[in-house]
This record gives structure tokens, C-alpha cells and sequence, in this order.
């Protein structure tokens, strides 16, 4: 497979990524002997998306990773993307290339469909209290535990 099939591939990954409705492809730079690919993350979707990488890292086969965040200023504001480098050895590149490229396309499509999404993560949840919650209780509450309960009456309770 010559280098448009490489570019086939390339494509494919891109697709998968921005598919996954996590991560967004911005760039990728191609190697010898490694696919760089740069990606922004979506807000609040970091923990998804790390369960993405996890389950594709820990079913890779003859290609190592290398995941980071990259810093850059752009406008006098610093700012980052994250970076997932595929590499893999020597030997004969065009087909060793397409064989890992395929395997990245397919766990990544994998990953999406069978890593379990939040469709919104809970930050806080109002408490519901009941009225006279805060209500001393003695004589005059007839629920109120204690030997002075019982209503007016005070049925059953005795001073001693």
C-alpha cells in the first residue's frame, strides 16, 4: 500500500477521533515511523476521552504511544492540545505502517461504542427540607422525641 492508502488511513483515524464527539482533530503530521496527531478535547469530556485512550492502549499490538498535552501562545495567551504520537519500529514501513494504522482506526471506533458516556456529570443537587425542620422540640410538638412529649397533655410524662 503506497502512500495515498497511508493517507486512506490517516483519514480514517481523523474520522474516528471527531466522531467520537470528545475529541476534535486539528492537526496531523506524518513520520518514517510515527502519525502525529494533535486533537483538542471537549469541555467536561476529558475523563471520557482518557477511558477511550485507555481501552485502545491496553489492546495495541507491535506500536508504542506516546500522549501528552502540547503549550503554545497564540495571542499572548497560553493555551494547549493534546498530542497522540503512534511510532512503531523499522523494517518494511509501507506495510507495517498500513497493519498499525488499521489497528488505530479499529480500536478507536471500538472504544467509542463500548466506553460508557455521562451525558452530564451532577455538580451540586438542591436539598429538599421539610417546613419546621429547625423547630425546637419540647411539649408543644407532639412528634418531638423525649420524656415531655405527648401534646398538651403531656400524657404519660411526670415531673419528679
Amino acid at each position: 500500500m503506497g502512500k495515498n492508502g497511508s493517507n486512506a488511513l490517516i483519514e480514517e483515524i481523523t474520522t474516528a477521533i471527531n466522531t467520537s464527539g470528545v475529541a476534535e482533530v486539528v492537526k496531523v503530521a506524518e513520520g518514517p515511523q510515527q502519525v502525529k496527531i494533535t486533537h483538542r478535547v471537549q469541555a467536561k469530556q476529558l475523563k471520557i476521552w482518557l477511558a477511550i485512550i485507555a481501552h485502545v492502549l491496553s489492546r495495541k499490538h507491535d506500536w508504542d504511544a506516546h500522549i501528552c498535552k502540547q503549550y503554545f501562545l497564540r495571542g499572548g495567551r497560553l493555551l494547549y492540545a493534546w498530542n497522540f504520537i503512534i511510532q512503531w519500529e523499522g523494517g518494511q514501513p509501507g506495510n507495517k505502517r498500513s497493519e498499525i494504522l488499521k489497528q488505530v482506526v479499529v480500536l478507536i471506533n471500538r472504544a467509542s461504542a463500548e466506553v460508557p458516556r455521562v451525558a452530564s456529570s451532577l455538580d451540586s443537587y438542591p436539598l429538599m427540607a421539610k417546613e419546621g425542620r429547625n423547630e425546637p422540640g419540647g411539649p408543644m410538638n407532639v412528634r418531638a422525641p423525649g420524656p415531655m412529649t405527648g401534646g398538651y397533655k403531656q400524657r404519660g410524662a411526670h415531673k419528679i
